[in-house]
């Protein structure tokens, strides 16, 4: 969906209202309050007040002079999708249930649409009025709604035209991925990702005459803006690549992170697990390059969130949940039942414990709970140690598919990660010693092939099988014998790089050295063609398949080895196949050199369209490291 000018200065002040005052909205320094028109946005709780009436945590809102619809978590919730009328002023809470209701629109007629996330983010479902609409199930994106048209697209490039009483007009398939668009009398204006220029283009489809043209096609970002009633393409440029990463990591947060909302939720769906732990571990990356307070501070609410939202502060604590875990409900039988999962734990646990060890001047007793956690977690899991393999095991009998089961590397790998910090937040050699145990068996079922080192998503011993009488499982109670030839999967096999590259940073040559680095990079370059990415990192094996799908499976870990061929391809915006809630900034920040970024200027050519998408004027202007916030002033 395309936000008004309103709605951006919401999602993006949050984050950089240190450098900014936003333009026609204020900042009060004094309070951290943003205010509004109609309503103001308190830095300090993350909350929305609209007549002093607080909304917490905020997660995507659409606006007009009638209607302001919106998602919210309160603390231990799912968001929950409210509608507010801004002329009787009064609140409407429209769904309440265990899943994600994001991208809402509105009308001024009140008509209202949303999309929801259940089980998984690579799917959801689309709402009218709260009505479900009856479609193929796909990832479906950017809702657009007026009061006679509903517009929308899927993560197979088609664009769907309903009216306004839900008539399907037509379906337009489009050939590169769609990232978002506006209806301009009978066009529609689009911004997609070329696999030709590798960029963000615009184009133009004709809906009379079903045709489209490429409007502005290069190998720079052209971005769609709009702003109050004026149309805009900004080119994006630079021949330096430090400040362009760093311009993407700020255009993603601004339009895709408003308030960190999960961070204050619960963890049924795997979003704290899988999302906020990113999330916090972005703003330190953020805040190591730009040496900001004010993102400092929404670093310190993250983690007092997260403290506040443990298994022991939720009330969910039993035989599969340990205090300090963070429960989840999707991977369990019934996607009903509370367990905890070692991946999710560790991911947060990693991220809370780098903000321990970074800060000199965290709180004594944050961090004392912090280490307390982290530490009572270890032993929780070290029930299910297989001191044999050198290996843990998922519960024995907890409501999942793969109980008594080895976990997958990329699992304990992350939970390997975690300890990484945690001894030097301790200083305990038994952690130490484990993290070798655990880095020595992962090493030792690498496959070398050509100068490159592959390996399989599970240990081994996994694709042995077993049989009833040995009693391994209770649900997976028997499996034969199986060959992997695919090897992991690219996106998985990411949670793996960036364990071998904090590890040897940490302990160099102690495990892995620079050949075994050198080796990684080389299967990384093979995952790249002019197709995209690879699905698993066996490029050779028949099952895989190359696609610019596969680009967020490269955007965790696998930036960490500073490799050249796959920073060239995050200088330009990249397609985004998830959620917006979901997508993340750590494949660009951790690219960026803060040294020479220093040193390297932005170029924005901004054009502006009439209704005819004419050419109305442009102008240009240059951007800094010291200045370039104050883009996001538009």
């Amino acid at each position: 969906m395309i936000i008004n000018k309103k709605v951006m200065f919401i999602k993006f002040c949050f984050i950089i209202l240190f450098l900014s005052s936003c333009g026609e909205n204020s900042l009060d320094k004094n309070t951290y309050m943003i205010h509004f028109e109609d309503y103001s946005f308190d830095i300090e709780s993350n909350s929305f007040v609209f007549d002093s009436k607080i909304i917490l945590n905020p997660y995507e809102v659409d606006n007009n002079d009638n209607y302001l619809v919106y998602s919210a978590i309160n603390i231990g919730d799912e968001p929950e999708l409210y509608i507010y009328d801004k002329r009787t002023k009064i609140e409407k809470q429209i769904t309440n249930n265990d899943f994600i209701e994001f991208s809402p629109v509105v009308n001024k007629n009140g008509d209202f649409a949303y999309l929801l996330s259940e089980l998984f983010v690579s799917k959801s479902k689309v709402f009218f009025n709260n009505i479900e609409l009856n479609l193929d199930e796909k990832l479906y994106k950017n809702l657009l709604l007026s009061e006679t048209d509903f517009i929308f697209n899927d993560d197979e490039n088609n664009i769907y035209f309903y009216d306004i009483d839900l008539n399907l007009i037509k379906i337009i398939k489009f050939d590169h991925h769609i990232e978002k668009f506006l209806k301009i009398t009978n066009k529609l204006l689009i911004q997609y990702y070329s696999e030709n220029t590798e960029s963000m283009d615009i184009g133009v489809y004709n809906l009379d005459k079903n045709s489209f043209n490429i409007l502005y096609e290069s190998t720079d970002d052209e971005l769609l803006v709009k702003n109050s009633n004026k149309i805009m393409i900004h080119k994006i440029s630079s021949n330096q690549k430090n400040i362009k990463l760093f311009f993407n990591a700020l255009y993603i947060y601004y339009n895709d992170k408003l308030a960190n909302p999960f961070s204050l939720s619960n963890n049924f769906l795997g979003r704290v697990g899988w999302n906020q732990s990113e999330k916090l571990e972005e703003l330190i990356d953020m805040y190591q390059t730009i040496k900001d307070e004010r993102i400092r501070k929404q670093i310190d609410l993250i983690v007092e969130n997260l403290l506040n939202i443990t298994n022991l502060k939720l009330g969910y604590v039993d035989v599969y949940n340990n205090n300090y875990s963070y429960t989840t409900k999707k991977y369990s039988l019934d996607n009903k039942t509370k367990i905890s999962f070692l991946v999710h734990d560790s991911k947060i646990y990693y991220a809370l414990l780098r903000y321990a060890n970074e800060f000199e001047d965290v709180k004594p007793n944050v961090k004392a709970e912090i280490i307390n956690n982290v530490e009572s977690i270890y032993k929780f899991y070290e029930k299910y140690y297989d001191n044999e393999e050198k290996h843990y095991k998922f519960q024995y009998g907890m409501p999942y598919k793969y109980d008594g089961v080895l976990v997958p590397y990329n699992m304990q790998n992350s939970f390997a990660l975690m300890l990484i910090e945690l001894y030097i937040a301790s200083g305990n050699e038994v952690y130490k010693n484990r993290l070798l145990e655990l880095a020595s068996k992962f090493k030792s079922e690498w496959v070398y092939i050509d100068n490159k080192i592959l390996w399989h998503y599970m240990p081994l011993k996994y694709y042995d099988g077993w049989n009833e009488d040995e009693n391994q499982s209770v649900h997976l109670p028997s499996k034969n014998i199986s060959v992997d030839t695919r090897f992991e999967d690219t996106a998985h096999a990411g949670l793996n790089v960036k364990f071998i590259v904090k590890f040897h940073q940490k302990f160099t040559n102690e495990i892995f050295d620079e050949s075994d680095i050198d080796k990684i990079n080389n299967t990384l370059n093979d995952t790249i063609n002019i197709n995209g990415f690879a699905k698993y990192i066996n490029v050779l094996d028949s099952a895989n398949y190359f696609s610019y799908k596969n680009f967020n499976s490269m955007k965790i870990g696998w930036t960490l080895l500073n490799n050249e061929k796959l920073k060239s391809k995050f200088v330009n915006l990249t397609p985004n196949n998830i959620p917006n809630f979901d997508n993340i900034t750590n494949s660009y920040i951790q690219y960026v050199n803060r040294k020479a970024l220093l040193n390297e200027d932005l170029i924005v050519e901004e054009i502006t369209l009439d209704q005819d998408l004419i050419v109305q004027g442009s102008k240009f202007k240059s951007y800094n490291f010291n200045n370039i916030i104050t883009y996001f002033e538009y």
